[in-house]
């Protein structure tokens, strides 16, 4: 779903519609480091079409994961917001 997401903007809808399903399904059964892998996506195609939600979206996830003890995924989602502004 990331992949197609950022790989061709027609396909944008799409996958956010399935990236924030499995974002939501995640959480819901208490998935928490697989709901932010579809959070973190879901920023990065968010990103592609508007930079700033993306982006806001990217830094709630750093903050939430990096409070869930993922700081592995909390780095991604800073360089992910740090991508976008170079």
């Amino acid at each position: 779903m990331r992949i197609q997401g950022l790989s061709r903007r027609s396909s944008a809808p799409q996958a956010t519609s399935a990236l924030d399903a499995a974002e939501k399904q995640a959480a819901t059964l208490g998935l928490v480091p697989i709901r932010f892998e579809a959070a973190l996506a879901l920023g990065e195609v968010t990103a592609q079409s508007n930079r700033a939600s993306g982006d806001a979206r990217l830094a709630v996830v750093e903050k939430d994961a990096r409070a869930h003890g993922l700081a592995q995924l909390a780095s991604r989602a800073a360089a992910a917001r740090q991508a976008g502004r170079k």
